[in-house]
Formats: structure tokens, sequence, C-alpha cells
């Protein structure tokens, strides 16, 4: 299922503990930067993937996301539309499954979008978590 049901958000939200974020940056200038810091912030457990850096603020980064062996509530997807369809198949192939993946902001992919949800995977798809989560967080839901 494509999600864009607000109740349903908060509740990812609200339940995750753990969020893998495909793509992540070094670099505070850019949203892959800021914005995985904003959720650690916030109380999640970040794990970073992205095969060109070794260490994230003091945490292993994965090259690929199924070389993740735990739990993961969220996979967020900071990179271009072209690539997701890959990316869903990293998914697909993990230990354990999220029961989420979010893709940020100008990134739409409607054929990963129906692999994921066609194996229970709910997608969210062209939406900045940021935006999502201070949203209720402005609202006093988080």
């Amino acid at each position: 299922m494509i999600l864009e049901n607000k109740e349903k958000l908060l509740s990812y939200l609200k339940n995750a503990k753990k969020i893998a974020v495909i793509g992540i940056k070094d670099s505070l200038n850019e949203p892959a930067g800021k914005i995985p810091r904003y959720l650690l912030s916030n109380g999640y457990e970040v794990i970073p993937i992205n095969p060109k850096l070794e260490v994230w603020l003091g945490r292993k980064v994965y090259k690929k996301v199924d070389e993740i062996e735990e739990e993961v509530d969220i996979v967020n997807i900071f990179r271009r539309s072209e690539y997701i369809l890959e990316h869903a198949r990293e998914i697909l192939n993990m230990k354990h499954k999220p029961k989420l993946v979010w893709l940020q902001e100008g990134i739409v992919n409607e054929d990963a979008a129906k692999i994921l949800s066609d194996n229970g995977i709910d997608v969210v798809m062209d939406t900045c978590i940021y935006k999502i989560h201070s949203y209720f967080k402005s609202r006093g839901e988080l």
C-alpha cells in the first residue's frame, strides 16, 4: 500500500525505533546529512547506509541495506528515483523486512512501490520524513 494516510504515518513514526537511511551523507549542507541527524536527535536509532562511507557519527556504515542483521522499522531513502528499484530488491533480501519504506521528496518509483507493497511493505513516496515528523511534533502528537 502506498501511504498517504496521516494517522498511519503518525503510528509508524510513534512506534519506530530504528530507521535505516540509504544514501546518508556526512555533510550538514544536504538533506541526506541534516535529516538523519534530526531523526537521531528525536530518539530514533539511525542505521547509516552508503558504500562511500566507513563511519557516520561513530556508527558503522553498511554498504547495502541487506547487510543489516537486526530489525529495522523504517528504511528511509535519499537516492534518485532510477536507483529505487535496485534498493527495493535489496530490501526484500533483508533478514528482517521493514514495515515501511520512505522515499524522500522528489523520489518516486511506482515499480519499486508495487514490488514492496506486494510483499507487505508499506511505501511513502515523494514526502520528506522531517517535514511530516516536525508537523506531528509541533502538534504535540510526537
